[in-house]
């Protein structure tokens, strides 16, 4: 199956909830393309999307590592990072996101909110 073809199956999948074949078909874009930082997203919000979160935290460590300063990944990771009850570092990449985000971002807006969760006990 064609690159575009795989994601665009592996998107319907994760649209209608059928995880293992999105997961699948995402894992197999990741194995096809692995310097495609999308893939690695792909995966890690439908294995987020599944609870499996210490794997989707290593996808999107290889997604930032791709493009390290895109902010929509970097928010992502802060979901797992607070999922896994890892708050203190989804804290950190909150504040990365808010000194290198305009002021008026909802990227940066949706940061100062985790940020806000995050500090709490």
């Amino acid at each position: 199956m064609e690159i575009e073809q795989l994601y665009t199956t592996g998107y319907e999948h994760y649209e209608r909830g059928v995880l293992t074949e999105a997961a699948d078909c995402f894992r197999e874009l990741c194995l096809k393309s692995p310097r495609d930082a999308r893939s690695w997203k792909a995966l890690a919000a439908t294995l987020m999307r599944a609870e499996a979160f210490q794997e989707a935290f290593t996808c999107l460590d290889m997604a930032l590592y791709l493009k390290p300063e895109e902010a929509e990944t970097m928010l992502q990771k802060v979901e797992c990072l607070l999922s896994l009850k890892r708050k203190e570092e989804a804290l950190k990449i909150c504040e990365q996101i808010e000194q290198t985000s305009d002021v008026a971002s909802p990227i940066r807006i949706r940061a100062e909110v985790f940020a806000e969760q995050s500090s709490h006990p």
